[in-house]
């Protein structure tokens, strides 16, 4: 069970395929959003989608890995935005 967000950056972060709900895979997601309902939020299904364990590992074991340059390079522009500081 999780946000529709947080599900739809999961299925973007590792190329996720192959999610129309089945009932025989054993991995299924529950996608749910908040809704407010006097002044207290409810759960709201949005959707349910499903994939197999080979799939998951197929995608989480698959990713390419950025090279060094640019995950430093990443880094240290995350350091500059969050404080302010100039890297040499």
């Amino acid at each position: 069970i999780m946000q529709k967000f947080v599900y739809d950056n999961m299925v973007k972060r590792f190329k996720l395929i192959d999610l129309d709900y089945k009932k025989q895979n054993y991995t299924k997601y529950f996608i749910y959003d908040l809704k407010p309902n006097k002044g207290i939020y409810n759960l709201k299904l949005i959707d349910k989608t499903s994939t197999t364990v080979s799939n998951l590992l197929r995608a989480f074991t698959h990713q390419p890995t950025p090279s060094i340059d640019e995950f430093v390079a990443v880094l240290e522009n995350k350091i500059k935005l969050k404080l302010g500081l100039i890297i040499e």
